[in-house]
């Protein structure tokens, strides 16, 4: 099934050539990998098979805007792996059974600037 891209509301984007993608789409992943850099802006994980999202899998990335996690097996996430995350403005969890997604994201945290396609 493609991908659609139903839109995206950032009110800061990086400038031009400070981005830095990380892209492991449809590669039949079980895991969140450990090779993502540290200064990585844009993270797709989506269309693999992660079940499991350990606590603070996303707090060193302290630059990331975009993540796309849509499309595995993710049924739980512990609101701690949003640690040091004041920057992440698109999350994507498309087709994830996540439950309790508005607990999972924590509005409070990121208020208006975050946009959530489930």
């Amino acid at each position: 099934m493609p991908f659609v891209f139903l839109g995206l509301l950032v009110s800061h984007a990086p400038a031009r050539g400070e981005e830095t993608s990380y892209n492991r789409r449809e590669e039949g992943l079980t895991q969140i990998p450990d090779d993502i850099p540290g200064n990585v802006t844009q993270i797709d994980l989506s269309h693999n098979s992660i079940s499991i999202v350990p606590n603070a899998a996303f707090s060193s990335f302290t630059q990331l805007i975009y993540l796309y996690i849509s499309h595995n097996l993710i049924r739980e996430v512990n609101s701690d792996i949003w640690e040091g995350q004041d920057g992440l403005q698109y999350l994507v969890t498309q087709q994830d059974q996540l439950l309790a997604t508005r607990r999972v994201y924590q509005p409070d945290k990121f208020g208006a600037s975050l946009s959530v396609w489930q």
